[in-house]
């Protein structure tokens, strides 16, 4: 049955320094080799636990690409409404007379409304007027504002809890293409927060694959990546995100932490497997430190 692995081990730095000192002996591999390797592949599984993702772990696959794209065509749409789609209250509320007959010119080219029913722009405000002011944008541009300021994370999360229960749009825009403009350029920074993670494995020049959505251009100035491997005594690196919690909340992280030691644990016990055969073998070599702790 060869040597087996416990899973419910809980990481800490302690923790971490023991498994990476255990690996260096196992593998026969540097400190300082085993270091730069763990921390490049751990850049990797904090780009597969950072949003958007389907489950934990998989952040990388199409299908979280595709979950995010999705997230965000839901979000603004949420957030904004096409004219035609406007009810007559969110027209009044507007309080703009332009806007008013946009608006029933946009309806009758959609549903064909009958010209005949319609009303006059006094009589109209007089009966929809008041509520909450929506304001009316023409330009893709004009939505950036808005839409950040109903998301969480400083405008890079998700929607806040209050905007999800609203029960009105936060701006009425001229037609369905402005929005959809807006979407497809928002969906082109799908991974940003994850490219991060990936640059910091290019600081510290470890030899990790990611798929090209996660490499966005623009997560580079928030990349941390430090190698201090040639420390003869204490070599250690440092990667990272600046954006911290807001890109990876702290139960993902220790999530993270524990899986890449897991799958440390994996590769020692498949070592002394093939090594050793048997655990107590291994133990009276001494080539299983933390025997006790890490496997069975």
């Amino acid at each position: 049955m060869g040597i087996g692995i416990k899973k419910n081990v809980e990481v800490d730095a302690t923790v971490l320094k023991q498994h990476l000192e255990a690996y260096s002996k196992i593998m026969g591999l540097g400190l300082a080799e085993v270091i730069r390797k763990q921390a490049g592949l751990f850049c990797m599984d904090l780009i597969k636990h950072t949003y958007p993702f389907t489950s934990a772990g998989k952040a990388d696959t199409p299908e979280s690409k595709a979950m995010g794209m999705k997230n965000i065509d839901v979000q603004v749409r949420k957030i904004f409404k096409p004219l035609e789609f406007a009810s007559a209250d969110e027209v009044g509320a507007i309080g703009s007379k332009s806007v008013f007959l946009k608006w029933e010119k946009a309806r009758q080219e959609k549903f064909g409304d009958d010209p005949s029913k319609r009303v006059r722009w006094e009589t109209f405000q007089a009966r929809h007027a008041g509520g909450r002011s929506i304001p009316y944008i023409e330009e893709s541009g004009q939505l950036k504002e808005i839409h950040a300021k109903v998301r969480k994370n400083k405008g890079r999360g998700g929607l806040q809890e209050w905007a999800k229960k609203a029960g009105k749009a936060f701006a009425i825009v001229k037609n369905e293409k402005v929005i959809e403009k807006y979407i497809k350029q928002k969906q082109k920074n799908v991974g940003i927060l994850k490219s991060a993670y990936w640059f910091s494995s290019l600081k510290i020049k470890a030899n990790v694959r990611a798929p090209s959505w996660t490499k966005h251009s623009e997560g580079e100035a928030n990349a941390i990546g430090e190698d201090k491997t040639k420390t003869p005594k204490l070599p250690e690196v440092t990667v990272g995100n600046t954006i911290g919690r807001l890109a990876l909340p702290e139960s993902l992280m220790r999530l993270a932490l524990n899986r890449r030691a897991l799958s440390m644990r994996a590769e020692m016990a498949g070592k002394l497997t093939r090594d050793c055969g048997k655990l107590w073998v291994a133990c009276a070599q001494g080539r299983a430190p933390d025997a006790k702790r890490f496997f069975t």
